[in-house]
């Protein structure tokens, strides 16, 4: 049987092996909220930076169980 993973377990499997998206990527956090002027709310997944401090943010893990 499959194992089926949560979003959460998702982002956290990913977060911590940052380095197969790319050598000497660095997790700065997770869930790490985005303000806006506008009042709405968002959260970056996981927020991360290269080696050469360039900041990127991967947002909208999603689980399909279909």
């Amino acid at each position: 049987m499959t194992r089926k993973y949560t979003e959460s377990e998702i982002r956290d499997i990913i977060a911590d092996n940052l380095q197969c998206i790319e050598p000497g990527m660095v997790l700065i956090d997770t869930e790490h909220y985005l303000p806006n002027y506008k009042g709405t709310k968002g959260f970056a997944d996981i927020l991360a930076k290269d080696c050469k401090d360039h900041l990127y943010g991967l947002c909208f893990l999603f689980r399909y169980s279909g």
